[in-house]
């Protein structure tokens, strides 16, 4: 799921393909009631815009795929490209 900007999260565990653990709560509403956060692993990268090669375009998402090794934060990448063509 790509999140906007204004969305912040901690930087809890850095992973070695470059992205990291963190915590997201459903809703403010659910936050208020107690519910607990939820574990997300955020993969942020760079990429150029397909119709301005010059411009690129900041890209963060967020995954309940937590395990870098079996699904690297490159995986991700490319099919976001793809995306994107």
């Amino acid at each position: 799921m790509r999140i906007p900007s204004n969305v912040k999260f901690l930087n809890e565990t850095e992973l070695d393909d470059g992205s990291y653990l963190s915590w997201i709560y459903p809703s403010g509403k659910l936050r208020k009631k107690g519910f607990n956060p939820i574990q997300v692993r955020v993969i942020e990268y760079i990429i150029e815009a397909p119709e301005h090669p010059a411009t690129q375009i900041r890209y963060r998402l967020i995954t309940s795929l937590l395990d870098a090794e079996k699904f690297p934060a490159q995986s991700y990448q490319f099919t976001m490209k793809l995306h994107l063509i």
